[in-house]
């Protein structure tokens, strides 16, 4: 059966169901193409930014690297290494990097510090060839505290592939700020203007400041109103042609930091304050270098080959900072200064000037300056102080600038330890004009670990005057010392002429008997507890005081005897005593010599030459013979008792002991108003071996002295041996008894008791030799010290001993009983030590 196939003009072809379904395609494919595309494209930009970001973090490190490396070349001071690294294509940044590397890069606050500083370098940021890198640096300043400091520095690639450091982009700080007041012109950046506010108005009452103490001869006032604009400030100090103080804080780094330019960095170029203690020490450091920059401006630039007074002008910009409030008051370094008088290291006047701020010697040398400079100030005043600066660049030595010093207003009173002063004796013009008569003495009381007032003496066990004789350095000082400690308190420091040697106490202890060391000028003053008021002791015109031991005063204190040695020809030497009454104020004068008080204070023993033709006969040829009188307190009821060489009054008041002209030893009783012989002219002359005439060469050969307890009578004679030595013979007497105690070269000087009456000491000396003995009654040697001064304290439980001669300096306390010893240390050679006769009767501190 066969098929037709109809086929009709019109019909449509029959659709191919199969070949539709082959020909559509999932959209899926369509986006996936999209994906791989998508996805390479990425690939590639990803690997692009992998790239640039490794090779920007490659160039940060090397930015990085490259700071690290400028600030340790800074450190270490390779100035060399450190140029190489700065961009030469601009020839003044080069030249002002050099400048920089004074101040190793570092903000105000941080150069010259002697604490470590740390710096960070915190990053780096690239963008095309230019970066920029943080740096923190931080340290401990001299508050204390920790202070950091952010700067920014700027690097460039050059084509030769390396960075290099560069100027700052322009833009960075922002626009400039003008800050004008009256006197001063501050610039800075928009940057640190919020910062600049409250400072720059502090800054600027500083110009004016400074020209009140130092009086400005480059510098004139110009009243700006606080009101006026920048424009209008500048058209009136142009109008009426001033010179006006421009301080700007906006420079780049590509102007050299040149201290006699008012032209800093911009603070974020070197350290921004980042904290509050950075803040307080950059503003600080800020007015600092203003008053450096007005320092500059009136005295000019210090040429740099000069030499001398670097550190005299250094110490001075720094007074001057204190004093304008910028910096600390000046605070020397005492402990320096009390080393440097312990080891004989002191720097004189003279030498200060040569000592450059970096020399071994420096440190002291500043301290020294400092305390000269304060001692200025203390007496003349500050404006004395700032007319020193001046005369800096024309000076070559120390003293050629203190020649500014009005001096002639240094004739002032003699000064206390407390500051008081009292008018003690006026010296001649120029004896106290010299500043190295005056300076020396302010150092010592500056250096005195402990002072007090002079008046307070009376709180003290023991008095000593010492003076200081070094080349470089002399002073006298008054010290006190209480049982129970080893240090001495300085009463009062004085230059050598005008120094204070305690005499003697009161018996009361109230009242204290002074002699001024001065051999041109001598005076004795006295000073009353507690009081402060010196009173100088009358001596006529021409007459020279002579020496006053304890046994001047009146047993009640209320009256003093003294000796007044007058010259009325050449050869010829007259003697006074002069008897005050503290009480009246009234004076007696006696033409003679005082012996001593009686016991009870009511009368008085004293001795006139006398014109008896026997001093030229006998063993004592050409030894002084005295008339003895005794009389009442008030110079009445004059009776004469009788002529002799020496003569002393019993502890009982009695008895006076007498050495006649008829060679024999007498007790004069004056109750019986008759005489008794306690050795008769063979046996004394026997018992001290008396064979020859006694030679003038002592002009008191004969010493006399009575144990507190009335029981034996000390008697001592210097005289020449057959060989012309001088031999000192010591005996003791009582009622039908005398013993010899001692014999020995040299010259009696001066005899005394223990206050317990069981020994005798005994001061001698022989040419340059001299010693202090202590002799028991049986005459055993209980204690011998050459070259040395000793005194017994009142309760006879202690000596203090002081020593003379090359290398022997201070005071020693010794305890009798124990044998301790206390060394208390006083500066240079002492005069004999005095006891307050009250006694405290404490026990010292047992030294290590």
């Amino acid at each position: 059966m066969s098929s037709d196939l109809e086929w009709h003009v019109g019909d449509d072809l029959p659709e191919d169901r199969g070949q539709e379904g082959r020909g559509r395609r999932p959209r899926w494919r369509h986006w996936l193409a999209l994906f791989l595309v998508l996805l390479f494209a990425m690939g590639g930009v990803h690997a692009w930014w992998r790239d640039r970001r490794r090779t920007l973090k490659e160039a940060e490190a090397e930015v990085q690297q490259l700071a690290r490396l400028e600030f340790r070349t800074l450190k270490e001071g390779d100035t060399e290494l450190y140029l190489s690294l700065q961009d030469p294509t601009d020839r003044s940044w080069k030249e002002a990097q050099a400048a920089y590397t004074d101040t190793a890069g570092l903000p105000l606050p941080l150069q010259g510090l002697t604490t470590p500083i740390t710096t960070t370098v915190e990053g780096a940021r690239v963008v095309g060839d230019q970066a920029r890198a943080k740096i923190l640096h931080t340290a401990t300043l001299p508050s204390g505290e920790e202070g950091a400091f952010r700067a920014v520095r700027f690097y460039r690639y050059t084509d030769s592939g390396q960075w290099l450091h560069t100027k700052a982009d322009a833009d960075y700080g922002g626009h400039d700020v003008v800050f004008v007041s009256d006197d001063l012109e501050i610039t800075m950046l928009a940057h640190d203007a919020i910062r600049m506010d409250e400072l720059a108005r502090q800054l600027a009452e500083l110009p004016s400041r400074f020209c009140s103490m130092v009086p400005c001869r480059r510098y004139s006032f110009c009243g700006i109103d606080s009101t006026s604009s920048p424009e209008e400030a500048r058209s009136m100090v142009a109008t009426i042609g001033l010179d006006t103080v421009s301080l700007s804080l906006a420079a780049n780094l590509e102007e050299a930091a040149d201290p006699d330019d008012a032209v800093l960095p911009a603070s974020f170029l070197v350290g921004a304050p980042a904290n509050e203690v950075a803040q307080k020490a950059w503003e600080a450091t800020l007015g600092e270098f203003l008053v450096d920059y007005l320092v500059t401006r009136e005295i000019d630039t210090r040429p740099a080959d000069e030499r001398g007074g670097a550190l005299f002008e250094e110490r001075l910009r720094v007074w001057l900072k204190g004093k304008l409030g910028v910096s600390e008051p000046v605070s020397p370094d005492l402990d320096l200064v009390r080393d440097a008088l312990d080891n004989q290291a002191w720097i004189p006047l003279w030498g200060l000037w040569d000592i450059e701020p970096g020399d071994s010697e420096g440190p002291l040398a500043a301290a020294e300056i400092d305390l000269l400079l304060a001692f200025i100030e203390e007496e003349l005043g500050s404006s004395a102080m700032a007319e020193l600066f001046h005369p800096l660049r024309e000076a070559n030595s120390t003293e050629q600038i203190l020649n500014h010093v009005p001096w002639e207003e240094l004739l002032h009173s003699v000064r206390e330890a407390s500051g008081t002063k009292q008018v003690l004796h006026p010296v001649p013009w120029p004896a106290r004009s010299s500043v190295e008569l005056q300076f020396p003495a302010y150092v010592r009381e500056r250096a005195a670990t402990a002072t007090d007032d002079l008046s307070a003496f009376a709180r003290y066990e023991l008095l000593v005057g010492c003076s200081e004789e070094g080349q470089a350095f002399r002073a006298s000082g008054l010290w006190g010392w209480r049982a129970g400690s080893t240090e001495p308190v300085l009463l009062s420091a004085q230059p050598p002429d005008e120094g204070l040697v305690p005499i003697s106490w009161s018996p009361h202890g109230m009242r204290l008997l002074l002699r001024r060391q001065s051999t041109s000028y001598p005076s004795f003053f006295l000073l009353q507890s507690a009081s402060g008021a010196i009173k100088r002791l009358v001596v006529p015109n021409g007459a020279t005081p002579g020496y006053l031991g304890p046994s001047g005063w009146s047993p009640n204190g209320s009256r003093l005897a003294y000796p007044v040695f007058t010259s009325q020809s050449p050869g010829s030497v007259d003697i006074q005593t002069r008897i005050v009454d503290f009480e009246t104020g009234n004076e007696i004068v006696l033409d003679g010599q005082f012996v001593d008080w009686s016991p009870d204070g009511s009368e008085v023993l004293y001795g006139q030459p006398s014109g008896s033709d026997t001093e030229s006969k006998g063993w004592l040829s050409e030894v002084a013979v005295y008339d003895f009188f005794v009389m009442e307190r008030d110079g009445t009821a004059l009776r004469r008792i009788g002529t002799g060489y020496a003569a002393a009054w019993s502890p009982g008041g009695e008895q006076i002991a007498m050495i006649t002209t008829e060679e024999t030893l007498m007790a004069y009783d004056l109750s019986a108003t008759r005489s008794m012989t306690l050795l008769d002219r063979e046996t004394l002359k026997e018992a001290l071996d008396v064979t020859r005439a006694v030679s003038s060469v002592s002009d008191r050969p004969f010493r006399l002295a009575w144990s507190p307890d009335g029981e034996w009578l000390a008697m001592g004679i210097t005289q020449l041996d057959a060989q012309g030595q001088m031999e000192s013979t010591i005996l003791l007497v009582r009622s039908g008894e005398h013993r010899l105690l001692q014999q020995a070269f040299g010259r009696i000087s001066d005899l005394s008791w223990a206050p317990s009456s069981q020994s005798v000491r005994l001061f001698a000396y022989d040419g340059d030799r001299f010693w202090t003995s202590v002799i028991g009654l049986d005459g055993s040697p209980l204690l011998r010290e050459e070259s040395a001064a000793v005194r017994w304290s009142p309760d006879d439980r202690r000596l203090a001993l002081t020593r003379f001669g090359e290398g022997l300096r201070g005071l020693e306390i010794r305890d009798v009983t124990s044998g301790e010893r206390w060394e208390i240390d006083v500066p240079g050679a002492c005069w004999p030590a005095i006891w307050n006769p009250r006694g405290l009767g404490q026990k010292p501190a047992s030294q290590p």
